[in-house]
């Protein structure tokens, strides 16, 4: 009987609870938050919306800071600023897969554009740490004067952004992670940024100006600083570079910010939301919000950017203070052009919007300085259908309207590549066409 009974009894309880077994291997299908008061992670189901179990982060996680997603969306790293460490979840199985020891009160981290390394910014120790993705081991280190805050990856050029933590000064970090380039004042109480997808602006949020920052990459001067609500602490920018989505903590708002006119449109929370981290899923057109420390339980905003509207907000059982939010991979690993001449002496940059492309959209593509230029079309093996553009450009951002339907003859859905020719530089970025 007790040979029957207890094979019985653990199918039952694998049919009545299943929860811990869901959790695993989900076909990377899960968004991941993490909550600095009781110092763990959640997975949740980006669609049903539905949390899985605790995944503690102690030591190194201890009161989690920022987090980002791999390119390949296979991992979660998570910095824990008083834990002076990060950790590293296994989006295949959701559990903790590294726990890497690096430096004093961490606040940001940023996959490089190959995606071998990953830099922490250490703000106690004025270090900008480079970590190894392959080893997760400690490369080495950028010494800075000023406390280093959040960072951020230009997808098109390869450079780095960091800012001075609560302070003034934009940073350039090489592509390969390894010095500081130049530096400016750009602002006040500067925290979070993001840069545009096509490389053509960093946007940064300004906590004492409640503003965010327009910034030119290539003089790292400001030109436009929309006005945003009370204390903005996250920030991001959607797929076609069209939306901004920064969320103030202060009076409990999102703002949505459209580009160009840097429109904004402010979405209310409640009264109870201090929200922080935000992340844009980009195949549903969805930010993610965290609400910060709403009570018991906390909660997760799910704002509609095209609706303007709350679509879902969803709680984090057992959570507390949710913080950080990754929902997709950090925007770059091949989504700008590439340099022939390497990333650092990028002169020249490419991006087309929307891609997959159904009709209409555009190409924008950005000169250093006034040059004579080739822009075409090409199958995958390299051979030329279409000049698109050609003759002298002056310095700075073009933006050009791009329709399939201009093209004769008639071409099939498929993958082409774009390629920019200026001064024996060329920058390609791959475009695909959808019936």
């Amino acid at each position: 009987m007790r040979a029957v009974l207890l094979p019985l009894i653990s199918l039952l309880c694998t049919l009545w609870w299943p929860a811990p077994l869901a959790w695993a291997g989900r076909d990377l299908d899960d968004g991941f938050v993490g909550c600095s008061y009781s110092d763990d992670a959640y997975a949740f189901d980006l669609e049903t919306f539905d949390v899985g179990p605790s995944i503690d982060l102690l030591p190194e996680g201890n009161y989690p800071y920022d987090a980002v997603m791999s390119f390949d969306g296979a991992e979660v790293w998570i910095c824990g600023a008083s834990g002076d460490g990060v950790v590293v979840i296994d989006r295949h199985t959701n559990t903790v897969s590294h726990r890497i020891p690096v430096g004093e009160y961490l606040v940001g981290l940023c996959f490089g554009q190959d995606g071998s390394f990953v830099l922490a910014s250490s703000r106690d120790e004025d270090r900008i740490y480079r970590i190894s993705t392959e080893t997760y081991a400690v490369l080495d280190f950028i010494q800075l004067t000023e406390q280093p805050g959040n960072l951020a990856l230009d997808p098109v050029s390869g450079r780095i952004y960091a800012v001075e933590w609560y302070g003034e000064r934009l940073y350039e970090i090489s592509s390969d992670g390894t010095a500081v380039l130049r530096s400016a004042p750009i602002g006040g109480s500067l925290w979070q940024l993001v840069v545009d997808p096509a490389g053509q602006f960093v946007y940064v949020t300004d906590r004492s100006y409640d503003r965010v920052h327009v910034v030119d990459p290539l003089t790292l001067e400001m030109v436009a600083a929309p006005a945003v609500g009370d204390d903005p602490w996250g920030l991001d920018v959607n797929a076609d570079g069209s939306r901004l989505v920064c969320t103030c903590e202060d009076n409990s708002a999102v703002y949505l910010i459209t580009f160009g006119s840097w429109y904004t449109y402010m979405l209310p929370l409640g009264s109870t939301p201090d929200p922080r981290d935000v992340d844009i899923l980009d195949s549903r057109d969805l930010a993610y919000v965290c609400g910060g420390d709403t009570g018991s339980p906390d909660l997760i905003f799910v704002i509609d950017i095209p609706g303007e509207e709350i679509f879902e907000s969803f709680a984090i059982p057992g959570g507390s203070n949710t913080n950080v939010i990754a929902v997709q991979p950090q925007m770059g690993g091949g989504s700008g052009g590439v340099s022939n001449g390497g990333p650092d002496r990028l002169r020249i940059s490419l991006a087309t919007r929307p891609n997959p492309l159904t009709a209409a959209g555009w190409v924008r593509f950005h000169l250093a300085e006034a040059e004579e230029i080739e822009l075409s079309l090409h199958d995958l093996a390299g051979r030329h259908l279409a000049t698109l553009r050609d003759g002298l450009h002056a310095a700075g951002a073009h933006r050009m309207p791009w329709s399939w339907s201009e093209l004769e003859p008639a071409l099939p859905s498929g993958a082409y590549w774009l390629r920019l020719r200026a001064r024996g530089q060329l920058t390609s970025t791959r475009v695909l066409k959808l019936e």
